[in-house]
């Protein structure tokens, strides 16, 4: 069991010691003490896996292509890249450089990419030659963007740079001077959805990196498997990299996650860190699901319901964290908290973290009370992008406001309630109910629309349209499949609604704006049942 007097000797130990300048020396830690480690092992392909000596001279190579290309200290370079150690060396060589990469959906649609592109004030870019075809569809040329030059990886095309063709030309070793990097300098833009529209361009240092790295190593270890198979555009496998890169450890990558084989990809890869949630505890239990080679398995906004029986399945520890892309990891649960498994709460502060339950105005309040949780520490959010209000609100102080309400018990112990911000959380994607709100309001035929989310046992939350249409209108000529075909020219396939919902009168407040909680709670006056797009039925 966890003794917090234990935990808080070990967390002052930690923070005593000194951390890695920047995240470039990190990878040379790694390449240096781990050459002939495994670092990156292809879980779905008949590929033979990289060391860490083969990864480092990788990331060589991109670190010289990048500087003969022109990137420097303080330049925005676009990754479009699918998962690939040429992805992740990219990242790593920009890193190095001091350059800023801005990971980028491949699945956004050119909306969203012209947006992203444009937010991120996007110099350079690298793009498989897969999304060729999206990137030259931008509307209005891509001088508009501010973009100097293109890579493309992949096959072979005349109008833009080779990227393969690059890397064979450059150096194997940096005969080029790089960049002298601050702990808080820039590293990379990844954007994250707000309840105000479009999503917000969270720019985070090298510190973010490092201290996640750090963290993650002294929780667990001794771990020689990562499970990795989220997209690198992500902070996911990101952090899972920083955290190899601390031990020495291997990450297990896959394209993509899948809940009918991610028991076999541990097995076959003998993981020992992996990762899971409410859809993959609820899939099916298979034979011998418990013989693998676990050590722990990390979970984040895990069914307290559904631990004590995930743990058994599984034959290993499950322990909860919280964080966020703006502050990393911020709550912790150690592997010997026994005694909080299927209690809900995501554990203890974090190294290198304070944490503050605060009311509106951004005083602590005490035990026991809801408020929002506020955060502070090496490693968090620089700012948004191009976007100083938004910045300026998102903190109290030094202290940076969650948008989550939580409370924390006479122990120390930390229980998530709910969210302030308008996000709809579908799996491990975070949605902005205003953006989705804002297409569908363009739709000819709609009067007024509300987005929210509505609760998934297996996706956490699903998308739920709620529709008012102009008058002389109904659901046959403004049909359900007629909402969704239309949000899908705008938005990637994992924002559009699930259900749909048409109404005459939505619940209001006293300004005459629209009540959403009200709403979700089933006030309103509805005119038909809801449309489940996974089905295409009406219950």
């Amino acid at each position: 069991m966890l003794t917090l007097e234990n935990y808080a000797a070990q967390r002052a130990e930690l923070e005593a010691k000194p951390l890695f300048r920047n995240v470039g020396a990190l990878i040379d830690h790694a390449t240096e003490n781990f050459s002939d480690n495994l670092a990156w092992i292809f879980t779905d392909e008949d590929r033979s896996p990289l060391t860490y000596r083969d990864l480092g001279a990788l990331i060589e190579k991109s670190a010289n292509a990048f500087r003969i290309m022109g990137v420097r200290k303080g330049s925005h370079v676009a990754l479009i890249m699918p998962t690939s150690p040429e992805h992740l060396a990219a990242w790593a060589a920009l890193a190095k450089i001091g350059a800023v990469s801005i990971g980028i959906n491949p699945a956004y649609t050119t909306t969203e990419l012209a947006y992203t592109l444009t937010d991120s004030k996007a110099e350079y870019v690298l793009i498989a030659s897969e999304y060729l075809s999206k990137f030259q569809q931008l509307p209005s040329g891509h001088a508009n963007y501010g973009i100097e030059k293109i890579a493309v990886w992949g096959d072979h095309t005349q109008d833009f740079a080779s990227w393969a063709d690059k890397l064979d030309k450059a150096p194997a070793s940096s005969n080029l001077e790089l960049a002298d990097v601050a702990f808080e300098d820039p590293i990379n833009i990844l954007f994250t959805s707000g309840s105000t529209g479009f999503p917000k361009g969270c720019v985070l240092p090298h510190s973010y990196w490092v201290v996640k790295g750090v963290v993650m190593a002294n929780l667990w270890p001794g771990i020689t498997r990562i499970q990795c198979d989220a997209p690198f555009h992500y902070m996911g496998p990101l952090w899972r990299f920083a955290f190899a890169c601390s031990l020495g450890a291997a990450l297990c990558v896959s394209p993509r996650a899948s809940l009918t084989r991610f028991v076999e990809r541990w097995k076959k890869n003998k993981i020992d860190f992996g990762w899971v949630n409410n859809a993959m505890a609820m899939t099916t239990e298979g034979n011998g699901d418990g013989l693998n080679d676990l050590k722990i398995l990390g979970t984040s906004g895990f069914n307290p319901l559904l631990h004590a029986a995930t743990e058994k399945r599984f034959d290993t520890a499950i322990r909860e964290h919280y964080g966020m892309t703006e502050i990393g990891l911020a709550i912790v649960t150690p592997r010997d908290a026994s005694n909080l498994v299927g209690t809900g709460s995501c554990g203890v502060v974090a190294p290198f973290r304070e944490c503050m339950i605060a009311d509106e105005q951004g005083n602590r309040l005490p035990d026991g009370e809801v408020g929002e949780l506020c955060v502070k520490g090496p490693g968090i959010v620089k700012e948004y992008i191009g976007r100083p209000e938004a910045t300026s609100e998102a903190f109290h102080g030094d202290w940076f406001r969650t948008g989550d309400l939580f409370r924390r018990d006479e122990q120390g112990y930390y229980y998530f309630q709910s969210r302030i911000k308008d996000i709809i959380r579908r799996s491990a994607e975070n949605i902005s109910a205003t953006e989705v709100e804002t297409v569908l309001a363009t739709i000819p035929g709609i009067e007024d629309v509300a987005v929210g989310p509505v609760k998934d046992a297996m996706r956490g939350e699903e998308v739920k349209a709620f529709v008012i249409l102009k008058q002389g209108g109904d659901p046959n000529t403004v049909s359900p499949e007629t909402i969704i075909a239309h949000c899908s020219v705008v938005l990637a396939r994992y924002k559009l609604p699930r259900y749909v919902q048409y109404y005459s009168e939505f619940p209001r407040t006293s300004s005459n704006k629209i009540a959403k909680r009200r709403l979700l709670d089933g006030e309103g006056t509805a005119v038909t049942k809801t449309f489940d797009a996974a089905t295409g039925s009406w219950s």
